[in-house]
């Protein structure tokens, strides 16, 4: 993966409203070609008004390898009602590939991160009450979760009847890769995560929004650049974007 930079020239143009026409056009068809950066299903069964009371679990890492892609899939994970942003390698040729690839394990660290966003974004929000994290903490403690993640319903049930919650929070962290370099000049951080709001009682997935972006140079992302004010951020400044706008589309609670 290449190394962007950017750099700024002070410069004058007497342009012309044709030209200025022609300039936002051009900017605006580059956006149109970006991907969405946040994506968000729902069950037409869900009735959000009937969730009051939420826990958060902590969110888990994807624990193998990755290969980092800049489109979505429709792939399917374990658990396979939980959709996937990213494509995995599938035959032997494949996986021979990517361990010659750039590849990388989420840290524990960055799903504690995520998962601590998530919790701040609900703390407050009208409508609902969360139950506390040390709770939550003392609950899977005294637990012995399966060992197989497609086990992962009866750890939910369990969790969730334990804390008299309406609905679980949960999540998985795909992609946290660092910027490389300086605000100016960097091999860009890449983030993706999974946000799921799942029944305790039969372990369907109500809500899903999902993240993931690899921050762009201006000519690929107009409007990333702009949000970013014109610099390589840090995975944390996009991990905090992308929960800020995974969460405004969170069904439950608020105004």
């Amino acid at each position: 993966m290449g190394v962007f930079s950017l750099q700024f020239h002070e410069q004058r143009y007497a342009m012309s409203p044709g030209w200025m026409v022609l300039l936002l056009s051009s900017l605006l068809g580059m956006e149109a070609c970006v991907p969405s950066k946040v994506t968000v299903t729902s069950s037409p069964s869900f009735r959000p008004t009937t969730i009051h009371r939420l826990a958060v679990l902590p969110f888990q890492t994807l624990s193998t390898p990755q290969q980092f892609v800049s489109r979505p899939s429709q792939a399917l994970v374990n658990p396979p009602e939980i959709r996937s942003q990213f494509q995995f390698p599938t035959s032997p040729s494949e996986r021979e590939q990517l361990t010659h690839s750039e590849t990388l394990k989420v840290s524990n660290l960055a799903a504690q991160r995520i998962t601590r966003m998530v919790y701040e974004s609900l703390e407050h929000r009208a409508g609902i009450h969360l139950v506390p994290s040390f709770d939550v903490t003392t609950a899977l403690t005294s637990y012995s979760s399966p060992d197989s993640t497609e086990n992962w319903k009866e750890t939910v049930k369990e969790i969730g009847t334990r804390l008299e919650a309406d609905a679980v929070v949960m999540g998985l962290v795909r992609t946290y890769r660092e910027r490389v370099g300086t605000k100016i000049g960097a091999t860009p951080a890449v983030v993706g995560f999974e946000v799921h709001l799942v029944d305790p009682l039969s372990g369907k997935i109500h809500w899903t929004g999902e993240y993931y972006e690899e921050q762009k140079p201006m000519n690929e992302d107009l409007m990333g650049f702009i949000e970013r004010r014109g610099v390589f951020v840090t995975a944390d400044e996009l991990a905090q974007y992308g929960v800020q706008n995974v969460m405004k589309e969170f069904p439950v609670g608020g105004e």
